[in-house]
C-alpha cells in the first residue's frame, strides 16, 4: 500500500512521494507518523503539515481504497438495462464487494479501521452515499411512479449502508460463516429492491 501526497506545491515539488508500507504484514498498529516520514524521506515536521495525526493518514489510505470499491460498484450497475438486471446486480454486489476486500489483507485493515474509529466513521457514510448515488441512477428508470425520488434515494442509501455493516461483520467472522452472512444479506437486498420496484 502506498501513501501518496495530495498537498501543496512545496510537497509535490520534491516529486510525488510514495511510501510503501507493509500494512498487510504489520497491520495498522505499525502505521506511525515517524515510520511514514522516514520511509518518505521527509522531516517529521513536514509530514505533520499535511497529515496532523494518524487518522489523517488513515483517511488518505481509505480514499485510495475507494478507487477499488467505487470501480466495482460502477462496473456492476453500468450495464443495467432492466428491472431484472438491477435486481441481479443488487444481489451480486455484496459478494463481489466482500471478496474484493477479503482478498486483500491491507484493504481489510483499512476498511475495518474506518468503520471502528469514531472520528473516521463519516468516511464510511460518505462512501455509502456515493454507492447509493450509483444505485439510484441505475434504479430510477425502473422505479414506478408511486416511488418518488426521495424514497428511492433512502432505499438506495439503506441498501448500501447496511451492506457496509454486514461486510464488516462478515470480515470479523471470516471463513464460511462470513460468506453465509453476505449471502443472506444479498437475498435480503434483492427481495427489498424487488419489492420497492413493484411499488
Amino acid at each position: 500500500m502506498a501513501i501518496a501526497s495530495m498537498g501543496s506545491s512545496s510537497w509535490a515539488s520534491s516529486s510525488v512521494i510514495r511510501t510503501p508500507f507493509p500494512i498487510a504484514e504489520r497491520g495498522l498498529e505499525g502505521l506511525t507518523m515517524e515510520g511514514v516520514a522516514r520511509g518518505a524521506g521527509v522531516p517529521i515536521g513536514s509530514l505533520y503539515q499535511f497529515f496532523p495525526d494518524r487518522n489523517a493518514l488513515l483517511a488518505l489510505l481509505f480514499s485510495q481504497f475507494l478507487h477499488v470499491t467505487d470501480a466495482l460498484v460502477e462496473d456492476r450497475f453500468r450495464a443495467v438495462d432492466s428491472a431484472a438486471g438491477l435486481q441481479a446486480a443488487a444481489e451480486g454486489l455484496p459478494e463481489s464487494l466482500y471478496e474484493a476486500i477479503a482478498g486483500d489483507p491491507a484493504l481489510v485493515e483499512i476498511w475495518s479501521a474506518v468503520q471502528a474509529i469514531r472520528a473516521l466513521r463519516h468516511l464510511g457514510v460518505e462512501d455509502s452515499r456515493r454507492m447509493a448515488s450509483v444505485l439510484f441512477e441505475a434504479a430510477r428508470p425502473f422505479a414506478p411512479d408511486s416511488v418518488d425520488d426521495e424514497r428511492l434515494s433512502r432505499v438506495c442509501f439503506l441498501v448500501c449502508d447496511l451492506l457496509g455493516a454486514v461486510t464488516r461483520t462478515a470480515l470479523e467472522q471470516g471463513g464460511r460463516e462470513g460468506e453465509l452472512l453476505v449471502q443472506e444479506y444479498a437475498e435480503m437486498a434483492k427481495s427489498y429492491v424487488s419489492q420497492v420496484l413493484k411499488g
